[in-house]
């Protein structure tokens, strides 16, 4: 498999398979991936193998489209391959490793709030124009309305049992 990355990873660097090392990241827990680290030349990659069966055609392809989306505005991981399933390896998306850590590890500073709405603000810069229907988001008006009314009619029901400041 690794040898299989190396290939992958030197067609889109341009660089010698031997030139790239690669090193598996250990999952989270709640991780449905395989995520490697990868030194080619002076460059820190990080190749995300996706290995949950009911993503392999989709998630892929939406998050490559999403970096790429997002590259102009420096804001991601800036996008480098996205390579469809192969015989020994789940579909991959290769991009840049950005430093920093994850926001769900730790309770963000308001320092870092603003930051966050920051990133907000420049994400509405973004063209709407190649977006793509969320997953889950392609039902009918009529299936999203039901799913929707479920669920208010579920809540109202519980506020109206459990929470009586909030029946009003």
């Amino acid at each position: 498999m690794s040898e299989t990355l190396q290939t992958i990873v030197a067609e889109a660097t341009g660089l010698s398979p031997a030139a790239i090392g690669i090193s598996p990241r250990p999952p989270l827990d709640n991780q449905s991936n395989q995520l490697y680290d990868v030194w080619a030349s002076n460059c820190h990659l990080i190749v995300k193998e996706f290995l949950k069966p009911d993503e392999l055609q989709d998630a892929p392809v939406r998050e490559f489209r999403a970096l790429t989306l997002l590259a102009p505005l420096d804001i991601a991981p800036q996008p480098v391959l996205f390579q469809p399933l192969t015989p020994s390896l789940g579909p991959i998306v290769v991009y840049e490793f950005m430093e920093g850590e994850m926001w769900d590890r730790h309770c963000p500073s308001s320092t870092e709030l603003v930051q966050l709405a920051e990133v907000w603000l420049k994400m509405n810069a973004a063209s709407a124009d190649d977006l793509w229907v969320s997953r889950g988001h392609n039902r009918s008006f009529s299936e999203i309305e039901a799913r929707f009314r479920t669920l208010f009619q579920t809540y109202a029901a519980w506020v109206e049992a459990e929470f009586a400041p909030g029946r009003q």
